[in-house]
């Protein structure tokens, strides 16, 4: 039966002489090694297949299949803990890894699989404020949306520099208050991540950052000067392309607005 039996063997000859005896034990052995599969974890989703590991039977074989391809076999080592590394699948989807075990008398365990789900692929996302080639004289808040189910956070960065992360809610749209960067042409740049850390193809906006007051100038007609001119043209200079707003006689029932808007020069007139 199983366990440990001891052995005594004698010998004698047709003369009559004995020889020593010998003794020696040995054990039988018909149970099946201890095995558990630890890593992965049956039912999960994984950014990552390149390893199974887990406890055995100290010397005894453990083999890991993905799918039915052998990918490795080890030898438990004192401690009973064992692992066996391998080559990612080269696509996303469902793989089951499965080991088996064999102790040195040649017995088996019970095989021992988990189904998992590969993911590799990052969330895409989209800025949606501010628009590229946006001048603006404050960039407080960037915000966008994310596709793909799993999407969990967005890096936003300024010029390459990390600014902040925003949270993606439940619809997908993301949103994050930034402090103000100094003035000129800057890049942003949003790079979605998921739950697994997977990272997707980032977008990008370029936009000019303007938080000078504009300076102002009326030229025409000058402060105190006499014009037989009812519909006079009025002519000054300002920062290129901004939007100029003149106001005649204010307050009163001829009031006019005249709105205009300079030209790359900063001249303009209304």
């Amino acid at each position: 039966g199983e366990g440990t039996h001891s052995l005594t063997a004698d010998a004698q000859d047709a003369a009559g002489n004995g020889a020593p005896q010998v003794t020696s034990s040995f054990d039988v052995d018909l149970t099946g090694p201890g095995l558990t599969l630890d890593s992965p974890v049956d039912g999960a989703r994984v950014g990552t297949l390149v390893s199974a590991s887990g406890t055995g039977e100290e010397g005894a074989q453990v083999e890991v299949f993905v799918g039915n391809v052998s990918v490795g076999t080890v030898t438990v080592p004192a401690g009973g803990m064992w692992s066996v590394s391998f080559a990612q699948p080269a696509t996303d989807g469902d793989y089951t890894v499965r080991a088996e075990s064999t102790d040195p008398s040649g017995n088996a365990a019970t095989p021992l699989s988990a189904t998992v789900t590969l993911d590799t692929e990052g969330p895409g996302v989209a800025i949606g404020a501010p628009a590229d080639g946006d001048t603006v004289g404050t960039l407080m808040t960037v915000s966008g949306t994310t596709t793909g189910a799993d999407a969990a956070t967005v890096d936003v960065l300024i010029d390459g520099v990390s600014a902040g992360i925003a949270m993606v809610q439940p619809d997908g749209s993301w949103s994050l208050t930034l402090p103000q960067p100094n003035d000129g042409p800057r890049t942003v740049r949003a790079v979605a991540s998921d739950d697994l850390g997977n990272t997707g193809t980032p977008d990008e906006v370029s936009v000019t950052v303007d938080t000078v007051d504009p300076t102002l100038t009326v030229t025409n007609p000058a402060d105190g000067a006499a014009t037989g001119d009812d519909t006079p043209e009025i002519t000054g200079t300002t920062e290129p392309n901004a939007t100029v707003t003149v106001v005649i006689d204010a307050g009163t029932a001829t009031e006019q607005t005249l709105t205009t808007t300079a030209d790359n020069t900063g001249a303009g007139s209304a």
